[in-house]
């Protein structure tokens, strides 16, 4: 058999402070469990389709995006100013959740985001810094306190929806003071008690509610989605995601970004219908 030699090349990485987010869909394992992998890989595209669709009109900073099975992992590229990277990422992620909660069920899978913030190596096209005899090929690289701290907020949340991490907040407000006020001011975050697996704990909520009417057919989509849902803990999770809409009305805080897509309106490249039989066996998919 013939050998190969590998040798470590000089090679610069790039630290930088910067927020990092990780969007999981829920139900997703239940689907797989449910349905044929293919009624699912359909579904999953579709997902996927509305969210790299929904980056290509971010206005702030371009993002990139890493899907990943059930999870999205979401940052901004080197040498972006912080603020600024915050903002896009914050912005983009509103209008997701947004999108997600009113194209039709069945299509997009519901979402629920961790935002953090710190020191990170995010390279989405990393090249190993070695001298081989094969060939290296490009790969993601993310190393860092946020994506372990995103991850693990994404999962104690008990609800549809998103937040930033509670441990990131100071430090967000210490390198970039004043930021995070500025953003629950426009209407991008609100102040909002989380349902999480060990109560409800105060953090800044992803407000995904643009005005009035939206925030009304959010209310009926996900009002339909917490009858449909079989199991009691799923309904609590469309429940506690209805009440923060609620909220959201009851305050008239909205964020300044229109959607971009309704009903009416849905993003392209839709997968064809599905037999009958398909969608039955995928409609039993309702976990969370």
């Amino acid at each position: 058999m013939q050998g190969f030699t590998i040798g470590i090349q000089q090679h610069k990485v790039d630290v930088e402070d910067k927020p990092f987010a990780i969007v999981d869909a829920l139900g997703f394992s239940e689907a797989l469990e449910s349905s044929d992998l293919m009624v699912v890989y359909k579904r999953y595209v579709w997902h996927n389709a509305m969210a790299w669709a929904t980056a290509s009109v971010q206005r702030s900073c371009k993002l990139e995006i890493i899907a990943v099975s059930d999870m999205l992992l979401i940052f901004p590229p080197s040498g972006v100013e912080s603020g600024k990277s915050l903002l896009g990422l914050v912005e983009y992620l509103c209008v997701l959740l947004s999108n997600a909660i009113v194209l039709p069920r069945g299509g997009v899978f519901p979402l629920r985001a961790g935002v953090s913030y710190g020191p990170l190596i995010a390279e989405s096209h990393h090249t190993m810094p070695m001298k081989s005899d094969l060939p290296m090929p490009a790969f993601p690289l993310l190393i860092g306190r946020p994506v372990v701290e995103a991850h693990q907020w994404e999962r104690q949340q008990k609800w549809v929806g998103g937040s930033i991490a509670p441990g990131s907040r100071q430090h967000i407000e210490n390198k970039i003071p004043g930021l995070l006020g500025d953003l629950v001011t426009r209407g991008f975050l609100a102040e909002w008690d989380i349902p999480t697996e060990h109560g409800l704990i105060p953090a800044l909520a992803l407000n995904y509610v643009c005005d009035r009417q939206r925030g009304e057919l959010q209310q009926h989509h996900l009002e339909d989605a917490e009858r449909a849902a079989k199991d009691i803990s799923v309904k609590a999770k469309y429940r506690a995601a209805r009440l923060f809409v609620e909220g959201m009305l009851h305050r008239e805080l909205y964020n300044p970004i229109k959607p971009i897509y309704t009903e009416s309106e849905p993003p392209p490249a839709r997968p064809a219908p599905r037999a009958k039989a398909d969608s039955e066996s995928e409609e039993k998919g309702t976990g969370l």
